[in-house]
C-alpha cells in the first residue's frame, strides 16, 4: 500500500475525477496528497467519485416511502 491508500480504489476515484479537476492542481490528485484531497472535495466532487451502484443505493436509502391506501 503506497501511502497506505488502496491502489485499486485510488485510481478509480482519481480517474472519475481528474477531467472535472482544474489542470492547475493536479498535484493534488498524487497519492501522497490523495487523502487530504478526497476529504476536501465538495459534495459534487464526491458524487463524481462514487461508483454508481453507491449513488443508487445513497438514493434509495433518503428517498421517501409512498404508501398507497388499499
Amino acid at each position: 500500500m503506497l501511502h497506505g491508500l488502496n491502489a485499486e480504489q485510488y485510481l478509480e476515484e482519481v480517474l472519475r475525477l481528474a477531467p472535472h479537476w482544474p489542470v492547475t492542481r493536479v498535484l493534488e490528485l498524487a497519492p501522497k496528497d490523495w487523502t487530504r484531497t478526497r476529504a476536501g472535495l465538495d459534495e459534487h466532487q464526491r458524487a463524481i467519485i462514487a461508483r454508481p451502484w453507491e449513488i443508487e443505493a445513497a438514493l434509495a436509502s433518503t428517498a421517501p416511502v409512498v404508501v398507497q391506501a388499499a
